[in-house]
C-alpha cells in the first residue's frame, strides 16, 4: 500500500464529529482519533499513534515531508484552510491531548 492509499482509506473510511468546545475530531474506522482540527489556533492534530508514525517509520517519511504530505492529502479533502498539521505524542485511549 502507498501512502496515499493509507491515508485515502483513512479519510474514506472516519467518521467527523464536533466536540463540546470548538474542536472537530475524526475518527478511523475503529473508533481511534486520527485527527483533530482547532479552528482556534488554524492546527491540525494528527494521531502519533495511527499516523504520523506509520508515515514515519513505513514510508521512511521526514517531520517536515509528513507535514507537507497531511496538507496537501488530508487538508484539501476537508477543506480546512491554511492550517497547521502537527502530531501529537501523547495519547491517552482514543482522545489527544494537546500539551
Amino acid at each position: 500500500m502507498t501512502k496515499e492509499e493509507f491515508i485515502k482509506n483513512i479519510v474514506d473510511n472516519m467518521t467527523i464529529r464536533k466536540d463540546e468546545g470548538s474542536d472537530i475530531n475524526y475518527y478511523d474506522n475503529n473508533g481511534h482519533t486520527v485527527f483533530e482540527y482547532d479552528p482556534e489556533y488554524d492546527v491540525l492534530w494528527v494521531s502519533w499513534a495511527h499516523v504520523w508514525r506509520i508515515l514515519s517509520n513505513e514510508y521512511s517519511m521526514e517531520y517536515a515531508d509528513i507535514r507537507r504530505f497531511i496538507k496537501r492529502t488530508v487538508v484539501e479533502v476537508l477543506n480546512l484552510g491554511d492550517v497547521t498539521p502537527r502530531h501529537n505524542l501523547l495519547h491517552q485511549g482514543n482522545r489527544l491531548w494537546k500539551s
